[in-house]
């Protein structure tokens, strides 16, 4: 099995265009029956609400059950650049809200917004408005959908019309929830592309939502919170509907990112508060491919989003003030710190390396490895006409061959008839100032990039018996610096692995294998990223003997500075959690860069699995572990510090930053941890004792 030439002739743009090219190569059959729709980018570019001027038209595809198939003819109808999602939405349809209520979003899957923990104290819903993503498109009763590519809304007067109808007598008796979630569009069994988690018991949204927001409002202690906070919903669909390796999350997570802040500046502009509060989201989502920067897609978003916030508001709202950030982003660290999904080095000039990338024979996936390469120095960058990295893939049982040199700018390379595919891109990022000299004319700064995609090793068992899939077992990455003077710095990332169909359930993750990568310490004990010592402040590194690595396996979407990372630690002494991701280990200004922001309970104990939080149904609990958990909990603290506070946004010290280290420097100088202070990489400010409380308690915070 051999690869073919390199070929330059293809037109796929850089990002994140392959993931689209190898899923229509390799479910040909199954894609094209879905209906190509414009990525968010490419709307908001046509239509000038941001600068998206550099940025390349592309399409994915969406379920045609859940599509709305006049999407783009309604939007070239329309005229106004500000509201592209909820234009269509009369300011008397827009649910009523006070003038101290603070908005919370949430964009996850499954959430299941009939909960007690979720209504008010008379059993109205808190929930304002939800974009149910994966809901069937049909004949619209209102015109408010018409602007939405997928899905349709809800609104608080449809929820609480939808749990009257399903109560036994009014609002605060017994909900009927199958009933009431198949109604709503919340879950639904007969369809391949609707949520079904509610209906199994793991609801990965509901229990997000719960520790974020959830109280009893018949409690004297929570019906000020219940009161005062509502949320705005999108529920995504469910990794299926988004490709494998979550080829398509960009746009479903793009497309709710925008309808969440055009709904929110929409009803600031309905109450024009003297003192708006800025939105707090949380987005327990991840995946580890990608730049792991500012350079990402969807923080790219998020930013120029932000900006068009508070722009909009100040316009509407006099008073809004630029002192707090109007768009909180919480978004969790990973949990793939021991998944061996990550290697990074520096080759010398002329150095060449191998790595052993391993794929199991029972995965039903397809498998893919980011490869980025850069200079550090922007001269050698410009002057390149392809990439200064050479890479080679040797499948098992094969010898490599000579590297092959890469085309410039964009080129592809096969395995086989589609048994396997590289992308090769040559990306200009932006540019680098290499002294004061250089502010006026500064110089651009290229990444490239390659991209390799492995069909599944049983790809045959998925109904194309006459194709065959990528053989599993021990396959090398060969990689070569080509330059002669100048060192290369690479990074190599595993892409978060999911399931390419319904029902699937073997979703094996392929990892890389390095005979000198540390994986348990002399105790027995997993290895972390540190080694830890009870009541010691002494810590080893143990990333340092092998290029496959802990640090740099944070949350491809929150390894940046825009938005607040989260990890997670065991309460009960203060461990950190050996699966919270782990920071580049760069340090800039006295900080860890890319680490994140703050660590909070994922654990309780060594005894206990996880944290509680709320069940699939109604007044259930279940323990749950993960940093998606934790990053839910600090944004519930920030919301509880509001409610006691009542802050204004003049006031630089509300800033959800400072809360949070403020709290972090108390709890750790009152030493209330068995193990001492973390690294920054692993920890960031340091650790929060806070869990939202509930009715019942594993034993007491306080």
């Amino acid at each position: 099995m051999m690869w073919n030439d390199w070929d330059n002739k293809t037109k796929i743009p850089a990002w994140p265009a392959p993931y689209l090219d190898w899923a229509n190569i390799t479910f040909k059959e199954k894609y094209h029956e879905y209906v190509p729709v414009y990525d968010p980018v490419s709307l908001f570019q046509m239509r000038g609400l941001n600068n998206y001027k550099d940025r390349a038209i592309s399409r994915f595809p969406v379920d045609a059950d859940i599509c709305n198939k006049e999407f783009e003819q309604n939007h070239e109808q329309a005229s106004s650049n500000s509201r592209l999602l909820t234009e269509a939405l009369d300011d008397d349809a827009l649910p009523k809200i006070d003038q101290d209520t603070i908005l919370a979003a949430i964009i996850d899957v499954d959430i299941g917004f009939g909960h007690r923990r979720f209504r008010d104290e008379n059993g109205g819903s808190r929930v304002l408005a939800s974009w149910q993503q994966s809901d069937k498109w049909v004949d619209r009763l209102h015109d408010r959908d018409k602007l939405l590519p997928f899905g349709r809304t809800r609104f608080k007067d449809e929820i609480d019309g939808c749990l009257c109808d399903n109560s036994q007598n009014g609002l605060k008796s017994q909900l009927d929830e199958w009933a009431f979630n198949h109604q709503m569009g919340l879950a639904d069994l007969r369809r391949q592309s609707a949520n079904k988690g509610l209906l199994k018991g793991f609801a990965h949204g509901t229990h997000v939502l719960g520790l974020f927001g959830g109280v009893d409002p018949a409690l004297a202690t929570d019906k000020k919170f219940a009161r005062r906070v509502k949320f705005l919903v999108v529920n995504l669909p469910p990794n299926a509907v988004y490709g494998e390796g979550g080829a398509f999350l960009d746009y479903f997570l793009g497309y709710g990112l925008h309808w969440v802040t055009e709904m929110y500046g929409r009803l600031m502009k309905q109450i024009a508060p003297a003192k708006p509060t800025p939105l707090v989201a949380n987005i327990s989502f991840g995946k580890q491919a990608g730049p792991k920067d500012e350079q990402q897609a969807f923080v790219r978003s998020l930013v120029e989003i932000n900006a068009a916030l508070k722009t909009n508001l100040e316009d509407e709202v006099p008073s809004a003030s630029r002192a707090m950030e109007m768009l909180n982003i919480f978004m969790p660290a990973g949990n793939d710190n021991l998944s061996r999904g990550h290697a990074s080095c520096t080759l010398n000039p002329g150095e060449d390396r191998g790595l052993d990338w391993v794929i199991l024979p029972d995965d039903q996936s397809s498998n893919f490895v980011e490869i980025w390469a850069e200079t550090k120095d922007p001269d050698t960058s410009r002057r390149l006409k392809s990439s200064p990295l050479l890479v080679e893939v040797v499948p098992p049982g094969d010898t490599p061959s000579d590297f092959c040199p890469v085309p410039p700018t964009v080129a592809t390379r096969d395995l086989g008839e589609a048994v396997g595919r590289i992308y090769a891109h040559t990306i200009e990022v932006g540019s680098r100032n290499t002294g004061a000299q250089e502010r006026n004319n500064p110089k651009p700064w290229f990444r490239y990039r390659f991209l390799i995609c492995l069909r599944s090793p049983n790809f045959s068992e998925l109904g194309s018996p006459d194709k065959v899939g990528a053989p599993a077992g021990r396959w090398k990455i060969c990689i070569k610096n080509r330059l002669e003077n100048d060192d290369l710095k690479v990074r190599m990332h595993i892409q978060t692995d999911a399931a390419p169909g319904p029902g699937q359930k073997v979703v094996r993750g392929s990892y890389f294998d390095d005979r000198d990568y540390i994986r348990t310490e002399y105790s027995g004990r997993v290895a972390d990223t540190y080694t830890y010592v009870p009541g010691r402040n002494d810590r080893v590194d143990l990333d340092r003997t092998s290029y496959v690595r802990r640090h740099g396996t944070l949350n491809s979407y929150a390894a940046n500075k825009y938005v607040i990372t989260v990890g997670g630690f065991r309460l009960s002494d203060g461990r950190p959690a050996n699966y919270s991701g782990t920071g580049f280990g760069i340090w800039h200004k006295g900080r860890a860069v890319g680490a994140p922001q703050v660590l909070l309970p994922s654990e309780h104990g060594y005894a206990h699995f996880g944290i509680l939080t709320d069940g699939a149904t109604d007044g259930s609990a279940r323990a749950v572990r993960g940093t998606s958990f934790a990053s839910a909990c600090a944004a519930r603290f920030v919301l509880e510090s509001w409610i006691k506070s009542n802050p204004s946004p003049l006031d630089r010290q509300f800033s959800i930053r400072d809360i949070l280290e403020r709290r972090t420097q108390s709890d750790e100088g009152e030493s209330y941890f068995r193990y001492r202070r973390v690294d920054q990489e692993k920890a960031g400010a340091g650790r929060m004792r806070f869990l939202p409380k509930r009715g019942v308690e594993r034993f007491p915070m306080e």
